[in-house]
């Protein structure tokens, strides 16, 4: 195949389209609105729990402002940026939704509540209430349950904490196993359990749900009662202040509510009644503080002042639904199972659960009495009891169960009429369905397994996410680690994510340390018995959330297991093409009446590369013994072997780690020319380069596609000596292994810190600082001092100095090097270094002094030793030398953990472009120098990766004109750094904003069988299955001297493409008005431009009469039409330009024989035969290539279309001898000669006119 240079694609993404799919475009960085502040609370927490921040609230009520409203079913392109404690932004884009009534909401305009969903995790939510110019809110995501919440009497100011007030329960002791507070239920009435398999009653623990969830919303009337005593302690002790509190709970609750049941709390009409102050006191019904006492009286109470509701209502003379009470003095809640009304602390955490129990849920816990489905993982029972990076913010699907059944059926009669609900809104949403493995197999016992399913959903902006849940109940009351052989659950729910489809038992982690349990949150099965486990999906539809499950049931047969692989038990080196055996303990798994699994599946596996298996052998005899060839691959330390079940679910791994070593040499092939492009100012373009591996066969080809954008003048942090500092959080440097760190700094001045790891524990700590006379001093902490050096020049001269402090566990100590130069080493032995403490540029913040008056620049953290030769790197590269990839003599990037250069000079954040997410905050640090900043206009999209010898891949470069100037040219480099090259490759990025692009959209017919068709315009992706989607799926061919398979189409070339039926397509673009193409001795496909295109041909490399086009057989052509292709043929190789200018246009030459020599015509394909012509003049009457097969063509052996006196006719034809013949012959044989039709069955004479059938 030829290599045809600057092969290339355009991505073009409108603003038209943000409604569709392209958010980012307007988002706002709404992190910068949050600053990070230090106060003597928070600055000596090691185990970060809470955080000070200043909002700036106006920006941020601002860009709320402009969320849709959730109803209107739109995607939204608010995206809003909300802190954790520890410093990192989760993402979300955000929605109005309304919890308040026209008529409250009207007297509290300033009252008004938002959801947001996670851009990374759908499964993630923010409530956000707003009431005048304060915020609060809730944040459920994969850090945990994060509360934020406006510091009284600070301005501006709020607490980011994983804790909810100071009310908190998850505060107190937790002396409950079951759940994390002091609740207590009580049951309405004896339930008629109905019970079914598993102790399970009716409608719960089914293999699929009774009913759907998601295709109706189901509102119901929320009346909550805030005591004065409650209003004082969690809001502002007012009615306004009070009813925004209540409005924030149930948005809250609605967080969970839409996601899981599709249900919605709205408050009722005049809840501004039951919202107490000190001047309008708490009813004496609520003044015990006693849950206990106080729980009968809400539903007393609500009836005197709202109206009739809740239980015992009917449904016609129902007022509101759900009723609650929040008051001070409650060891936690209390709640009716089922029932309408609940006692709880003012505590979301505590609210949560407790209306979890109004919808009928006990806390199923197998510690307790109920179904004991459950011992951790939901808000109903010990949410924290789970695997890490779940934290629990859901119902158990029991739960869910339980609650629509009520909610479809009712407890029982008419006392139970509220559980209806008020409002029943069909909403269209499609559930999805789910499909998981097929039931009955058996596994062995003590061997883990896996769990795959899937699900579909027909709704476009719905976000699927997955989670696997047993569906066991126990007949024994337990508390892990104490689980019961034969019944009951033996693994913890977990959170929902788009990963969540497929989950190892037990978790990956504990499988790889050789443990058959995760805590107290995961046993194996030990003993015969039968499991059930459910796949859980959710839709994450804001409006209306749609909630399926399927059931896998199988059993454990104790005969058989543990099943376990023997060999590579210690660690071993491998080499790529050598031989090596995998043993395994086969353990009965073979027997055809249990387990009867017969054969495996041996899978290399190596989490630290994109997480990828490796199939060494598929289907082999589940015997013991198997003999590997090992394949090539990358060179790591970390590779396991997994064998696995091919047709069960049950694997193990290997217990340590193989290396791999793979000596063959990759070589890049990558096209190195500029790229230059230019975009139209309101658009985002992807853009490809391809890459490949032509190196050794059997080489691995390892690369990282890596930015830089350029940049003009220099600029650097200020500190002005008074109590400025920048916080780059904590867990940077831990441990007590090597690192170094580099920086500029400027000063005139003595006794200032420069950077430090430092708090209040005097333990595990450094300091860079000037010291006393201005000399650079470094030192170290832990259980005494270690080592530390001193300059003895003094540096505060007021110029730039380039600092680097080593420590190397090599010499027991450290050195210091200042512009390039070792001025000092120490060995009185390497400090252990707290990850806890937070690192801080420009102040001692555990003392609050030592405030720098000066600048730094470039910060790089490393936890590895630099050399001297990479030391003189740093301090001749200057500023904004680039350390996240080796280059020019500096080979640390591996050991990068933070690197801040100055490349912003706005906001609050100092960005690490380490990717390690180490972002500083300013607080107060300003930005300072010449530096004249460009927004961030390009990144790279794909992801580094691997190819073996032959396999090429395209780099995609995300390329994004917000915020840059018209008619402007920005500069920038595509790096590629590899295992190929000890340079990297350096690709030049041009980029030019244009005002504006004009499209065009042009309409191209095709029709059944094979067609030539074209690319006639730039389009958005020239991906075959994009731009001619009626087309089959890999028919797409190129030629370049034989027909080649393809996938994506290029401008100015001509293409085979098949199609089962007749119809058009229309294709949208930039318009292309001249194309240059390069012609090669021989045929050519090529195509034309946006409108019809003549050939410009100035070296006269065509020959006359050789553009052909396809329809039923090829016809000739004397121009291009959009969107066909065409074949052309060459003399030699050149260039040729075709355009669409009319003014280029030259009368073509006559090639048609018709009326000069006689026809033979095979449905419609015309022959000529009986006239001579030049030898000049003979190959315009040659014929392309055949078409693929199943295509239709007609012509004279050897690819003629006319011959003198004699000529084989070839015939290619799909028809089946359907072919119709038709005859003119105006010149005659000769005399006592005559033209002859010959056939294997027949000879025809052929004179005048006439057909034959």
């Amino acid at each position: 195949m030829l290599n045809r240079m600057n092969n290339f694609k355009y991505l073009f993404l409108f603003s038209f389209l943000l409604s569709s799919g392209t958010y980012d475009i307007s988002s706002q960085n709404t992190g910068q609105l949050w600053g990070l502040r230090l106060n003597q609370e928070f600055s000596n927490l090691k185990d970060k729990r809470s955080a000070e921040y200043h909002l700036d609230v106006k920006n941020l009520i601002s860009a709320l402002t402009r969320s849709p409203l959730i109803n209107k079913k739109e995607r939204s392109d608010v995206l809003m940026d909300f802190p954790s404690p520890e410093g990192k932004f989760i993402n979300f884009e955000m929605y109005e939704s309304p919890v308040m009534p026209q008529y409250l909401s009207e007297k509290y305009p300033m009252i008004k509540t938002y959801t947001g969903r996670g851009l990374d995790n759908p499964n993630d939510r923010v409530s956000v209430t707003i009431k005048n110019n304060e915020i609060k809110g809730l944040i459920l995501c994969r850090y945990g349950r994060i509360f934020i919440e406006p510091i009284p009497n600070k301005e501006g100011f709020y607490r980011i904490s994983y804790s909810e007030n100071q009310l908190d329960p998850l505060k107190k002791k937790n002396d409950c196993s079951g759940f994390d507070y002091d609740c207590m239920i009580i049951r309405t009435e004896s339930e008629n359990k109905q019970l079914r398999d598993r102790d399970f009653p009716y409608c719960v623990g089914e293999p699929e749900p009774c009913y759907t969830i998601g295709d109706t919303l189901v509102t119901f009337r929320y009346a909550a009662i805030l005591t004065a005593e409650a209003n004082n302690s969690v809001a502002d002790g007012t009615v306004e202040g009070g009813l925004a509190w209540i409005a924030a709970m149930a948005n809250q609750v609605n967080l969970v509510w839409v996601r899981e049941l599709s249900f919605k709390l709205e408050l009722i009409e005049n809840n501004d009644m039951l919202i107490y102050t000190d001047a309008n006191p708490t009813p004496e019904l609520f003044t015990s503080h006693d849950m206990y006492t106080e729980l009968p009286r809400v539903l007393i109470h609500l009836t005197e002042v709202i109206g009739p509701g809740g239980f015992g209502v009917s449904q016609d003379n129902l007022l509101w639904e759900y009723g609650a009470v929040f008051n001070t003095g409650y060891g936690g809640g209390l709640a009716y199972v089922p029932g309408s009304t609940s006692a709880n602390l003012p505590s979301y955490a505590v609210h949560i659960h407790e209306i979890g129990h109004n919808l009928g849920s006990g806390h199923n816990c197998t510690s307790e009495n109920g179904w004991r489905s459950s011992f951790g993982g939901t808000a109903m029972c010990n949410r924290g009891n789970t695997l890490p990076g779940s934290y629990g913010d859901q119902y158990s699907s029991h739960t869910i169960d339980i609650a629509i059944r009520y909610q479809q059926d009712m407890f029982s009669y008419n006392n139970y009429d509220y559980q209806r609900g008020w409002i029943r809104e069909p909403t269209d949403n499609t559930v999805p369905g789910v499909m998981v493995p097929e039931s009955g197999f058996f596994i062995p016992k003590e061997t883990p397994f896996v769990l795959e399913g899937s699900a579909i959903d027909s709704d476009e902006d719905d976000l699927l996410t997955y989670s696997w849940e047993q569906n066991d109940a126990s007949d024994i009351s337990f508390s892990p680690p104490d689980f019961p052989p034969e019944t009951g659950p033996l693994f913890c729910s977990i959170d929902a994510s788009e990963e969540g489809k497929k989950r190892y038992f037990p978790y990956m982690e504990s499988v790889l340390e050789n443990n058959n349990f995760t805590a107290n949150t995961e046993q194996l099965p030990f003993a015969e018995r039968e499991i059930n486990m459910r796949l859980l999906v959710r839709d994450n539809n804001l409006y209306s959330g749609a909630f399926n499950y399927k059931n896998v049931q199988f059993s454990v047969d104790e005969d058989a297991g543990p099943f376990r692989v023997t060999s590579q038990s210690e660690n071993e080196l491998w080499e790529t093409g050598s031989t090596q055996t995998i043993t395994w303990d086969v353990a009965n798994t073979n027997d055809p009446n249990s387990v009867n699994s017969f054969f495996v599946d041996i899978l290399l596996i190596n989490d630290s590369w994109n997480n990828f298996d490796v199939v060494l052998a598929e289907n082999v005899a589940n015997d013991g013994a198997y003999t590997i060839i090992v394949p090539a691959l990358p060179s790591f330390n970390d590779y396991r072997i997994m064998v696995k079940s091919s047709d069960n679910i049950f694997f193990d791994i290997n217990n340590s780690s193989i290396s791999i070593v793979n000596t063959h040499n990759a070589v890049v092939s990558i096209d190195t020319t500029t790229i230059q492009l230019t975009l139209p100012s309101d658009s985002i373009l992807f853009y490809e380069r391809e890459i490949g591996n032509i190196g050794d066969i059997g080489s691995i080809l390892i690369y990282e596609p890596i930015i830089e954008i350029n940049q003009s003048g220099d600029g650097f942090l200020s500190f002005d000596g008074v109590n400025d500092y920048v916080d780059l959080g904590a867990n940077m440097l831990s441990g007590n292994g090597n690192f170094s760190i580099s920086l500029w700094v400027r000063s005139q001045f003595s006794n200032q810190v420069i950077i430090q790891q430092r708090n209040g524990g005097f333990n595990g700590e450094y300091q860079l600082n000037f010291g006393a006379n201005g000399q650079i001093n470094f030192w170290t902490y832990r259980n005494g001092y270690q080592w530390t050096v001193t300059s003895t020049d003094f540096y505060n001269d007021n110029e730039w100095h380039n600092i680097v402090v080593v420590q190397d566990a090599s010499i027991n100590g450290g050195r210091m090097y200042i512009d390039g130069s070792e001025i000092g080493t120490n060995s009185n032995g390497t400090v252990y270094l707290d990850g806890g403490i937070h690192t801080y540029l420009g102040a001692d913040m555990r003392d609050y002094l030592g405030y720098l008056s000066g600048e730094i620049n470039d910060v790089h953290i490393f936890d590895g030793v630099l050399s001297e030769e990479e030391v003189n790197v740093l301090f001749n590269g200057g500023f904004g030398f680039n350390t996240t990839y080796d280059h020019d003599g500096f080979t640390s990037s591996e050991f990068l953990v933070a690197s801040y250069p100055i490349i912003l000079m706005q906001g609050d954040t100092l960005l690490d472009v380490s990717q390690n997410g180490h972002d500083g905050v300013l607080g107060g640090a300003t930005w300072e120098g010449d530096l004249s900043p460009v927004p961030i206009w390009m990144s790279v999209q794909s992801e580094s990766h691997w190819l073996g010898y032959g396999e090429f891949e395209p780099i995609l470069v995300r390329t994004d004109p917000t915020g840059l100037e018209i008619d402007f040219e920005y500069t920038g480099k595509l790096i590629v750094t590899s295992n190929a090259d000890s340079v990297p490759i350096e690709i030049p990025i041009i980029i030019t904003i244009a005002d504006d692009i004009q499209l065009v959209e042009i309409s191209v017919p095709f029709q059944s069988n094979w067609n030539l068709i074209g690319l006639p315009v730039e389009v958005s992706d020239s991906n075959c299955n994009l731009i001619f989607p009626e087309s089959i799926e890999g028919t797409l061919y190129s030629y370049d001297g034989t027909y080649q398979a393809d996938t994506s189409l290029i401008s100015g070339e001509g293409y085979w493409l098949r199609f089962v039926q007749d119809g058009f397509t229309t294709i949208t673009g930039e318009p292309l008005d001249e194309i240059t193409i390069t012609l090669y001795q021989g045929w050519n496909l090529i195509s034309g431009t946006s409108q019809i295109s003549i050939i410009i041909d100035p070296d006269e490399i065509i020959i006359f009469g050789t553009l052909y086009g396809f329809e039923l057989g090829y016809i000739s052509s004397d121009e291009i039409l959009p969107g066909r292709g065409y074949w052309i043929r060459a003399s030699q190789d050149g260039e040729i330009t075709l355009t669409s200018n009319t003014l280029a246009r030259v009368a073509p030459q006559d090639y048609n024989l018709s009326g000069k020599a006689n026809t033979l015509s095979i449905n419609s394909s015309e022959l000529y035969f009986g006239k001579d012509v030049s030898l000049e003049e003979q190959f315009s009457y040659s014929l392309p290539p055949k078409p693929p097969a199943g295509g239709f063509d007609v012509r004279f052996k050897d690819g003629w279309r006319l011959a003198k006196d004699y000529g084989e006719i070839e015939v290619m034809s799909p028809y089946n001898n359907s072919l119709i013949i038709s005859y003119n012959v105006i010149i005659d044989a000769g005399e006592h000669m005559n033209w002859v039709l010959s056939s294997e069955s027949n000879d025809y004479i052929i004179e005048g006119s006439g057909e034959i059938t």
